[in-house]
């Protein structure tokens, strides 16, 4: 399979060159995490705090090449265990551009957290669409819409997907401004879909089939990215809030909706969450960066052992330098990822780490 992929890219370059004035330029990135992660003993199975060393080729190592002919551009990007990242073309229709192909959705606003897989303080503060097939317009003006698969691989019944009415895509609106050193981002994602009325399932408490799931499923996201730079000193801020997020894919804090498996009905789910980070170029070669995001996911079902409404809450911290020699870079990190209150109010327990990143870009 490997094999086949390396053989059509090349097939692909060589067909370009020769028929077209085509700009192609392959790129890469390997990445390396070395991490001390410390436990607390609310997060092993015998309750008693850990250290472990965890060394890995990162998952988002990857290759790629960039195709650029004229008023079309192309990607084309594959991680590690041959996983396709990334597949689209543009055309620049002069006004407007198309984009077809699998890409980022417009909320991928991250911070610098390099700790895991580059984890940019995503289910705590950041959220992450990930990488879907979609349609997207593009204006010169910063403003752009994007029809975008829709995930319906957890659905609140667990039902199959025969089980689903699925009418129209994900739908991403958005506008990015650039202002000289001023970066503003509003975006706003929207799914729904509804269970299939005749379609059977076994009604809880009895053996006889029934039909019938008069319900609908909507899922909507808002977030605000602004960042400013102000000579070597960058600013950034993110906040995100919406309903029952993790039906989109989404993740985060307890940010499905709940369930009655009886009444067969849903009780929605909102989630909000943020971060804030600066960073300081010290010179050419050394970077600081430090960020905190907070994370909480509310519904009327999550109740303490007391009948009192709680939260799922989590949180983290970080702090880094980064060298950087040529391509190559060393990036030290210490941080903290807090997992705080479970939706029955119990105690979740937190990981703090410290390592470095080693990276490569070619």
């Amino acid at each position: 399979m490997k094999k086949i992929i390396i053989g059509v890219i090349l097939m692909t370059s060589l067909i370009s060159m020769i028929y077209a004035q085509v700009d192609i330029k392959p790129y890469g990135s390997a990445r390396v995490g070395y991490w001390y992660e410390s436990l607390s003993k609310e997060m092993t199975s015998y309750q008693k705090e850990d250290m472990d060393l965890n060394y890995m080729l990162q998952s988002n190592s990857r290759f790629g090449v960039n195709f650029k002919n004229d008023k079309l551009t192309a990607k084309v990007e594959y991680g590690t265990g041959v996983n396709l990242r990334l597949l689209w073309v543009k055309q620049d229709m002069g006004s407007y551009s198309v984009l077809i192909g699998q890409d980022y959705d417009g909320t991928s606003e991250y911070s610098a957290q390099v700790y895991s897989t580059d984890k940019g303080l995503i289910e705590f503060g950041a959220v992450d669409g990930g990488r879907n097939p979609q349609i997207k317009l593009e204006m010169k003006n910063g403003f752009y819409v994007s029809l975008i698969k829709p995930n319906t691989l957890t659905n609140p019944a667990g039902y199959d997907n025969k089980a689903i009415d699925l009418l129209i895509p994900k739908i991403n609106l958005g506008f990015k401004y650039k202002y000289y050193n001023f970066y503003s981002h509003p975006t706003l994602v929207f799914q729904t879909y509804s269970f299939d009325k005749n379609f059977p399932y076994m009604y809880a408490g009895t053996d006889s089939a029934k039909t019938g799931i008069n319900e609908s499923v909507n899922s909507w996201l808002f977030a605000y990215t602004g960042q400013i730079n102000i000579d070597d000193l960058m600013i950034r801020g993110h906040v995100n809030y919406g309903s029952n997020t993790g039906y989109m894919g989404y993740n985060g804090p307890s940010n499905s909706g709940y369930w009655d498996a009886t009444r067969h009905e849903i009780t929605n789910t909102t989630t909000m969450g943020g971060f804030f980070e600066f960073g300081y170029k010290l010179n050419s070669q050394v970077n600081i960066n430090t960020g905190v995001g907070y994370e909480a996911s509310s519904n009327d079902k999550y109740l303490n052992n007391n009948n009192k409404k709680v939260s799922d809450e989590q949180m983290s911290a970080y702090a880094q330098i980064k060298f950087q020699v040529n391509k190559f870079m060393i990036i030290p990190e210490i941080g903290l990822l807090d997992y705080m209150n479970s939706i029955s109010g119990e105690k979740q327990g937190s990981l703090m780490y410290f390592g470095t990143q080693l990276r490569m870009d070619f």
